[in-house]
C-alpha cells in the first residue's frame, strides 16, 4: 500500500495522509481528499502509462490540476507547456479574461514565464531561474574533497582550478593526515601536489619530509606503510625499503602471528578425519565437525568434497535426509559413484582407522 504524505492548505503544521495516491490521487473520488491540500511526496516509480493516465484523469477536474498533477508526477516540460498554451488559447478564444489571468498568474508562481508571438498567440516557457545551473568548477571542486585528498586534486588539475587554491587544500590535508598518523596518506598527496607543480617545496624539504614521515613509521610499528613508502620513494632494492621489511619480519609480535600461522597451516595439511570402515555418512559428518578446533579443518573437508568429486555426488552426499545419513555406509556411498575405499583417502582428508588383528 502507497502513502502519500499532505499538508493541508489550511493548517500548514498538520501532516496527514492517503493511501494508495496512484488510485485516489486525480480521479474523481480522489478529488475531496486533496482539493484543499498541497502535496509534499515524489512519485518515483510511475510508469509512463500510469503518468498518462493521472495526467488524463486531472483533466477532469479542472484545468489547473493538470499542471499541479504533472510537476508532481514528473511529466515531461514539453507536455506541459503545450497543455498550458491550449488552455490559454482556449480561455481567451472564449473571451475568458479572468480565466486567462488567474492561469497566467499560477503558471508564473510555479516558474514557468508566459508571453504573446506576433500574432499574439500565448507561448508558455520555463524560467530559467528555475532551471539547475551547472556546477561551476570551483563548486565541484569542494563537492569533491569531501570524497578524498587525492581525488579533489586530481580534479582540481583538471578543472584548471588555481593552483594556489589546490596547494592550500594539499597542505591542510598533509597536516591533517600526519596529526592522525596517516602517513602513507599524507606521503601520497604530497607526492601527487608536488608531481603536479604546485609548490610544496624543494626537492630536499620534500625529501626530508619523506624521510623523517618513513622513520615515524617505523618508530609507531607502521611496518606496511614504511615499506610502501619505501617502494614508492626508493624502490625495492633500496637500503630503506630492505630495513622496513627486515624490521617487520623480526618485530617480536609479527614473528609470533608468522609462527601460529606456519603451525596452522602444518596442522591442517596433515588433518583428517579418522572413521571405521563401516562408518556411516553420519558418522563421517560428526567426525569431520568434532574434529574442527576452530582452525577451518570443517572448510577444507567441505571444499575437497565440492573440488574433487562431481557436483552431483557433494550435493547427493549433503542432501541426505537423517535416515539416509545414519542407514547409508561411507564406502557404499562412494562406491555406487565410482570410488573405492583408496579414492576416498586420496580426495578427501579421511583416513580409515585399521582394525586390530584378533589373536
Amino acid at each position: 500500500m502507497n502513502i502519500l504524505m499532505v499538508r493541508p492548505l489550511n493548517n500548514p503544521h498538520k501532516i496527514m495522509s492517503i493511501e494508495n495516491p496512484k488510485e485516489n490521487l486525480a480521479d474523481n473520488r480522489g478529488k475531496e481528499k486533496v482539493e484543499n491540500f498541497e502535496t509534499r511526496a515524489s512519485f518515483e516509480g510511475f510508469s509512463d502509462e500510469e503518468k498518462k493516465r493521472i495526467f488524463e484523469n486531472a483533466k477532469k477536474v479542472g484545468a489547473w490540476r493538470p499542471i499541479q498533477e504533472g510537476l508532481r508526477i514528473g511529466i515531461s516540460k514539453s507536455k506541459l507547456i503545450l497543455y498550458a498554451e491550449e488552455v490559454l488559447a482556449e480561455k481567451a478564444n472564449t473571451g475568458d479574461a479572468e480565466g486567462v489571468a488567474n492561469f497566467k498568474g499560477a503558471l508564473e508562481r510555479h516558474g514557468f514565464v508566459t508571453s504573446k508571438d506576433e500574432r499574439g498567440k500565448f507561448l508558455v516557457n520555463i524560467s530559467s531561474a528555475n532551471e539547475k545551473q551547472p556546477e561551476s568548477p570551483e563548486e565541484q571542486f569542494e563537492k569533491t574533497k569531501l570524497t578524498g585528498a587525492l581525488a579533489a586534486i586530481e580534479l582540481g588539475f583538471q578543472l584548471r582550478i588555481s593552483g594556489g587554491k589546490i596547494e592550500e587544500f594539499a597542505k591542510t590535508t598533509i597536516a591533517e593526515n600526519i596529526n592522525m598518523g596517516r602517513y602513507l596518506e599524507a606521503i601520497n598527496i604530497l607526492a601527487r601536489a608536488d608531481m603536479g607543480g604546485l609548490n610544496m617545496g624543494s626537492s630536499e624539504e620534500i625529501e626530508a619530509t619523506t624521510t623523517g614521515l618513513y622513520g615515524k613509521c617505523l618508530q609507531e610499528k607502521k611496518y606496511h606503510a614504511a615499506i610502501e613508502i619505501a617502494r614508492m620513494k626508493w624502490g625495492k632494492q633500496s637500503e630503506q625499503y630492505k630495513g622496513a621489511l627486515k624490521a617487520y619480519e623480526e618485530d617480536p609480535e609479527n614473528k609470533a602471528l608468522r609462527e601460529a600461522e606456519e603451525k596452522r597451516e602444518k596442522e591442517l595439511e596433515k588433518w583428517s578425519a579418522k572413521i571405521s570402515k563401516d562408518a556411516t555418512i553420519a558418522d563421517l559428518l560428526e567426525a569431520v565437525e568434532e574434529s574442527d578446533e576452530n582452525l577451518g579443518q570443517s572448510d577444507i573437508f567441505y571444499g575437497e568434497l565440492h573440488d574433487n568429486f562431481n557436483p552431483e555426488v557433494a550435493d547427493e552426499l549433503l542432501e541426505l535426509d537423517l535416515a539416509g545419513r545414519q542407514n547409508i555406509k561411507v564406502v557404499d556411498f562412494f562406491k555406487k559413484h565410482g570410488y573405492s575405499k583408496k579414492d576416498i583417502e586420496i580426495f578427501l582428508p579421511v583416513k580409515f582407522k585399521r582394525e586390530r588383528r584378533k589373536n
